[in-house]
């Protein structure tokens, strides 16, 4: 099965019951780590970060730039936040 769902707990649940029952899960653009899905298929976040990181820091030069995500919610602009803040000049 090919699933994009968000992140939280009754759908990691019901990918463990699919996993349990032989179903194979794979997630698309969101990814359920925490599940027993087989893969993921979609951007890394973390990488995603370090790029935009690297590239904002070219282009400002010694300006300072701060990532502020639409949602502190989402997972994944989490994960970019973090990288982000770690990468960045």
């Amino acid at each position: 099965m090919i699933l994009k769902a968000p992140d939280v707990p009754e759908v990691t649940t019901a990918v463990g019951r699919l996993g349990a029952a032989g179903i194979p899960v794979v997630t698309l653009v969101t990814d359920l780590p925490a599940s027993a899905r087989l893969a993921y298929v979609g951007i890394d976040d973390r990488a995603a970060g370090a790029t935009a990181a690297y590239l904002t820091g070219q282009w400002l030069g010694t300006a300072r730039a701060t990532f502020s995500p639409a949602s502190a919610a989402a997972s994944s602009a989490t994960r970019r936040s973090a990288r982000w803040a770690s990468a960045a000049p």
